[in-house]
């Protein structure tokens, strides 16, 4: 089930950021998708990588797509038992 694997993924990733904080960086996809040129930079910042080498900025560009926009994030019925850890685990990344 896809949706258990990303509260695992997300869970893991939140884990990481709390345990090393100057090591971990949270980038949420919608940033990444929609001012990708502002936060490739700050990730190649981050990673201290030369400036000017321009690599991630073409990868960047020719794979990321602005995310569809959604009010609400609706799980199937039958998986409702993952509902309450999906929730909390979107809030721990903030969001609403």
């Amino acid at each position: 089930m896809v949706a258990v694997e990303w509260i695992v993924t997300m869970r893991e990733g939140l884990s990481l950021l709390k345990r090393y904080p100057d090591d971990v960086m949270q980038v949420g996809y919608e940033t990444l998708c929609m001012n990708s040129q502002k936060t490739l930079g700050q990730i190649e910042e981050f990673l201290e990588f030369e400036k000017g080498d321009g690599q991630l900025f073409r990868y960047a560009n020719a794979t990321l797509k602005s995310p569809a926009v959604r009010n609400a994030y609706e799980l199937n019925k039958l998986i409702n038992l993952i509902r309450k850890p999906f929730l909390k685990t979107m809030s721990e990344l903030g969001y609403e």
